[in-house]
């Protein structure tokens, strides 16, 4: 597989840019691996992971390739996965069987090429490039453990369940300079981007941001992470609205929650950003965002995928692979590593205040607080 021109070109020139926000206009950087693809391992496979859509869209044998990667090794760890879904017998059963059918070790074989079923992380290593985490479950373990060998690693999922894990994680990358990123995939979107290239951020009066979902963790992670890449500049505070304890309740059916974010103005002379990130009853990964500005609003919606043209650039996923590609490809993740710290924070102070009452929460009263396991969804 030859590489893109925009990387033996950044090769033969030695010229180094930082990565830009837009997924349609790509930083040129050089090289940093010497083989012609990159060998991509996967870890995570519980409910509200996108594993197998990532296996699909990178190694799927009936379209062209997409990017530069190719998923050669899985972590088979589901078994762990029973014990925390919460809800009637019945509905753990169910949830169990439609794990199991979406997470299929022989059809990943057979029909996408994986070469490599592993039982735990560790085995990767010496098989991989570099590293997709799709799951929260033990995501700040699961990074330092590849980021240890060296290896980068992206984290499709929040980050860590505490301020302190995070700023360990951010910490650790910076000092063995080793590329570490990750967030939600929907600010990389086409249509996202689009509406961001709209958007002064510095004459931004307030927003609305929303996405299908499943649970309170998953859903407010996309939302949230739309909130800060349209909106920017530093978030005061969160309040966050709707949300119930699940108890024996089905976790695949919480009620829309709204999480109400206030921002630091952009200027002297500039309100605070007011805007709100909601989840909703929707089709999965349905978003929309409408920002107000001075001089009117900008309105973007990302649809669901289409099934029948899955190489569609439009596809929600498929621009955040290209800016995954490109960072194991050159050693530079797209934002800061202290990103990691930022939208922890964010989760963090959205979850407390949803076990307050929507109380606002700030950032100096999150440091002994910690996010509980994504799947159970209790609060």
């Amino acid at each position: 597989m030859k590489r893109r021109a925009f990387i033996t070109a950044a090769g033969a020139a030695g010229a180094v840019t930082a990565c830009t926000a837009s997924a349609r206009k790509p930083a040129i950087l050089p090289r940093r691996l010497d083989r012609d693809s990159i060998r991509v391992g996967i870890v995570g496979l519980g409910p509200y992971s996108a594993a197998d859509r990532f296996i699909r869209l990178i190694n799927d044998p009936s379209v062209p390739p997409r990017t530069n990667m190719r998923v050669t090794a899985v972590c088979e760890r589901t078994a762990g996965y029973r014990g925390l879904f919460r809800g009637s017998d019945d509905f753990i059963d169910r949830q169990s069987a439609l794990l199991a059918e979406r997470f299929d070790m022989d059809r990943f074989r057979t029909e996408f090429g994986v070469e490599h079923i592993v039982p735990a992380p560790r085995d990767m290593i010496g098989q991989v490039d570099a590293v997709i985490v799709t799951e929260s479950q033990a995501a700040d373990g699961d990074a330092r453990l590849f980021m240890e060998s060296g290896l980068p690693v992206c984290v499709a999922a929040p980050f860590a369940r505490t301020l302190g894990d995070a700023r360990e994680l951010a910490r650790y990358a910076a000092e063995r300079g080793v590329m570490l990123m990750g967030g939600s995939y929907l600010p990389w979107t086409a249509s996202l981007q689009t509406a961001s290239d709209r958007i002064d951020r510095n004459t931004v009066q307030h927003y609305y941001t929303e996405s299908a979902a499943d649970t309170l963790l998953t859903g407010l992670f996309h939302t949230l992470d739309m909130a800060r890449a349209l909106a920017g500049g530093h978030v005061i505070e969160i309040s966050t609205h709707g949300v119930r304890n699940s108890g024996a309740g089905d976790p695949a059916t919480p009620p829309p929650v709204t999480a109400y974010l206030v921002h630091e103005p952009a200027g002297p002379d500039r309100d605070r950003i007011v805007g709100s990130a909601s989840t909703w009853y929707g089709r999965p990964n349905d978003a929309w965002v409408k920002v107000f500005t001075d001089s009117g609003a900008v309105e973007e919606h990302v649809g669901s995928p289409s099934e029948k043209y899955p190489e569609d650039r439009g596809h929600e996923i498929l621009p955040y692979l290209g800016i995954v590609d490109r960072a194991f490809e050159t050693g530079v993740a797209p934002r800061a590593k202290e990103y990691v710290v930022e939208i922890t924070a964010l989760m963090l102070m959205a979850h407390q205040s949803a076990t307050r009452g929507g109380t606002p929460v700030g950032h100096d009263e999150i440091d002994a607080c910690a996010l509980p396991d994504v799947v159970s969804e209790s609060v």
